[in-house]
């Protein structure tokens, strides 16, 4: 319909955060992504464009934190349609939809790439002028990794998706408020001393602070020397630790940045649901050093 009603080739936007992870916002709210499942019939399915000229590294954080801080919220099918009737646009709301997404985290980067972030289309953001495209950035996906992507059983990140919009729903329903973002969710605890242990609870039983465990169960090549060795193709290990290292140094710094941030959010009362959340984030900082570690043994700069 979007494609149809704006005359445009594309349906969707997405925004790529680095080494292989993407965040977009569809009928199932905004959540992260991995790019290897990501996989079209064929090469003009799919365009990758940038911003013109290279962007400060505390810029491009800035963007993708933005676009992170969203995750968990609720989609917008009414607002989304309204992008292609400009005469229906009117206050957007907080929640969101693919073109909206992009365009607001540039934007509150202070980089505007369309003339109404809140209302946009895929079209204008193909359109804008700020952008260029990146060249020969799809390729032909050999049958294994067609049917990597293909298979959902083994996807972690939908199954961190499920997870989570279960809990923030759960939250929604016993706090009676309108909660859209995982990052609301500690402001709430926070704030309200009864809701915390309720909230506590929902989050110990939600799964949503052990699907790291789920996650080193499938994928064990990453946290062992052992298992990386005998899991990727000689021929590949270094190539694979290359790619694999900027990411995962991205990842601990975010899980410090996160764990800071709970500090000065949780304060000297130390709600049950911060403490939660300050464990989870303490331990994906142990294991994500532990899987720099498995990549750093394999990469010779």
């Amino acid at each position: 319909m979007i494609r149809m009603g704006t005359i445009s080739e594309y349906s969707h936007a997405i925004l790529y955060v680095g080494g292989s992870s993407f965040i977009d916002s569809d009928t199932d709210g905004v959540h992260s992504n991995n790019l290897q499942r990501l996989i079209f019939k064929g090469h003009k399915d799919a365009i990758v464009r940038r911003y013109r000229s290279p962007l400060a590294s505390s810029k491009l954080k800035s963007i993708c934190d933005d676009a992170r801080a969203q995750i968990g919220q609720r989609y917008s099918k009414r607002e989304a349609i309204q992008t292609a009737l400009p005469e229906m646009n009117c206050n957007a709301s907080e929640r969101q939809f693919c073109s909206r997404l992009v365009a607001q985290a540039y934007g509150r980067s202070g980089i505007a790439l369309v003339e109404n972030a809140d209302f946009c289309t895929p079209k204008q953001l193909f359109d804008s002028p700020l952008l260029i495209d990146v060249p020969d950035s799809t390729r032909k996906a050999s049958e294994i990794e067609v049917k990597f992507a293909l298979d959902q059983s083994r996807n972690p990140l939908k199954r961190q998706e499920e997870i989570t919009n279960a809990l923030l729903a759960d939250i929604r329903r016993v706090s009676n408020t309108q909660i859209s973002t995982v990052s609301e969710v500690l402001y709430l605890a926070a704030s309200n001393p009864v809701l915390d242990p309720l909230i506590a609870g929902l989050l110990q039983s939600s799964g949503y602070l052990t699907m790291w465990e789920w996650d080193m169960a499938l994928n064990p090549h990453w946290y062992d020397v052992e298992a990386y060795n005998s899991h990727i193709p000689i021929g590949g290990q270094w190539s694979q630790a290359e790619l694999m290292l900027p990411s995962a140094h991205d990842a601990l710094n975010r899980h410090r940045n996160n764990l800071n941030a709970i500090s000065e959010v949780n304060g000297s009362d130390r709600s049950q649901t911060g403490e939660l959340f300050a464990e989870l984030e303490r331990t994906l900082c142990r294991i994500t050093m532990q899987r720099i570690e498995v990549l750093e043994a394999f990469y010779r700069p």
